[in-house]
């Protein structure tokens, strides 16, 4: 199943988030498509072609209740799973038949079975209580879908990168990134006078769902100016179609008028227009209507995730001392009356970082500090709980030695190289417990580093994993 990483860490917008996020399973289970799209292990490519814009049809024949939900329906027909008899034997999605066509031999053709060369991750729904583990399967495996199983493995649902989105939507930490923070920047790119089948390779040379369709104006014709889109899902339509993809060029079947934000536009309202548009991706534009970035329902998933809270705090951490400096600045060039300013401003901020400790002991990761000896700081209660270690003992403890003692040449052979070379590293590992048992957990380690450049100390994060062990088992 590979490893799961989340870096959670304690700031007050994280605090917001996680507050946000705690909901029940039952809460969290909203986020399943309950209906996917299924098909035997017999069938031919065109089938399930036929079946995924059937479903995409009739969706959109029917009342739309909410934009959410029309873009639930949407991501219930970006793929198909492929079942023998009662069990899963593999998942057809749009970019499979998009690498497909590339073939160019007809779908009718090629069969399902033909097509399945990877394994299958999936999730039990009694396990789907924590919203980051469903946020790094999908981002860390680099898949778009999960399938949901009951306690018999018996198929009830999908959760895939966009009914995460909807569910984990978070208002105060999506208004506080903009869509520059966001946006992917290395963009497919064509002509409008492209073939379909370029387009098509240019997906698959790309790894990606979309192909920007731009023209060149202004100075040496240097600047892109974007025309309109083609998409994955546009493609598998267009086989349903029967379109010669040798033949047809892009300016004749692309989306167009390009819908589009600028820069400085919050996450949240870049959110809300792809809502009300009813579509999956929206570009990103400067000057003169001019192409910077691309922003997908993967951008603004990848923006909820542990990792990116955590590159938020630093960011409030430097506001934090550059408030500092300004102060120290101001006290001596300043009048009392500017100086006093500074003063409320940094109180502010200070007054949000006591709120730090309390989201460290709510979150279910364990958080823990080091010297730059590798000597504990600072942990939070859950990293007390896996490791027995007791708070006022904590002082003095090497982290090196919480691990079981098959784990330490490896272990340390990654710490000297974190030290070395001021990089974070990812392993995963049975910690003793002071009691004499063991937790599986993965452990990642991430230098801080102050402005001057300088690493200060050392903050980790252990991620108890010992169901998912049982379960590879």
């Amino acid at each position: 199943m590979g490893m799961l990483i989340t870096m959670p860490y304690n700031t007050p917008l994280m605090s917001t988030f996680t507050d946000s996020l705690a909901q029940p399973g039952g809460k969290l289970q909203a986020a399943i498509i309950r209906n996917p799209l299924t098909i035997s292990l017999d069938s031919n490519l065109f089938q399930v072609v036929e079946l995924m814009n059937a479903a995409r049809s009739q969706d959109n024949s029917i009342h739309r209740i909410t934009p959410t939900e029309e873009n639930l329906n949407s991501a219930r027909a970006s793929c198909v799973v492929v079942m023998d008899d009662q069990h899963i034997a593999g998942i057809i999605t749009e970019h499979d038949i998009v690498k497909l066509s590339l073939q160019q031999i007809p779908l009718t053709h090629i069969s399902v079975q033909s097509c399945l060369s990877r394994p299958v991750l999936s999730l039990l729904e009694s396990d789907l209580t924590d919203i980051f583990l469903a946020i790094n399967l999908l981002q860390f495996q680099h898949i778009q879908q999960i399938p949901v199983l009951s306690e018999t493995d018996q198929l009830v649902g999908l959760i895939t990168q966009e009914s995460m989105n909807y569910f984990a939507q978070s208002a105060h930490l999506l208004k506080q990134r903009t869509a520059a923070e966001a946006m992917t920047t290395e963009m497919a790119k064509l002509s409008p006078s492209a073939t379909l089948l370029q387009v098509a390779q240019l997906m698959v040379e790309h790894k990606t769902s979309t192909v920007i369709l731009i023209e060149e104006k202004g100075q040496a014709l240097k600047t892109p100016y974007p025309v309109g889109i083609l998409t994955e899902r546009d493609l598998v339509q267009f086989q349903s179609l029967g379109l010669n993809f040798a033949r047809k060029c892009a300016w004749e079947v692309m989306s167009q008028p390009v819908i589009s934000v600028s820069s400085d536009t919050s996450l949240w309202d870049t959110q809300r227009v792809m809502e009300q548009k009813y579509i999956q991706r929206v570009l990103v534009t400067g000057d003169r209507n001019c192409l910077n970035g691309l922003i997908t329902q993967e951008n603004l998933v990848h923006a909820l995730s542990p990792a990116e809270l955590y590159k938020l705090t630093e960011r409030q951490e430097q506001k934090i001392l550059k408030l500092e400096q300004e102060k120290t600045l101001l006290l001596i060039d300043r009048a009392r009356d500017l100086d006093h300013q500074v003063q409320e401003r940094t109180k502010e901020l200070l007054a949000k970082d006591e709120s730090y400790e309390t989201l460290a002991h709510q979150t279910p990761v364990g958080i823990f500090r080091t010297n730059l000896e590798g000597k504990c700081i600072y942990a939070n209660h859950e990293w007390c709980n896996i490791t027995g270690i007791e708070p006022d003992q904590l002082q003095g403890v090497d982290w090196l030695d919480l691990a079981c003692a098959e784990y330490a040449q490896m272990l340390l052979k990654e710490w000297v190289l974190c030290l070395q070379s001021n990089r974070s590293f990812v392993l995963d590992f049975r910690v003793q417990h002071r009691q004499g048992h063991t937790h599986w957990v993965i452990c990642r380690m991430v230098p801080e580093i102050n402005m001057q450049g300088d690493v200060t100390s050392y903050l980790g994060c252990f991620t108890a994993i010992n169901e998912l062990k049982q379960k590879k088992r």
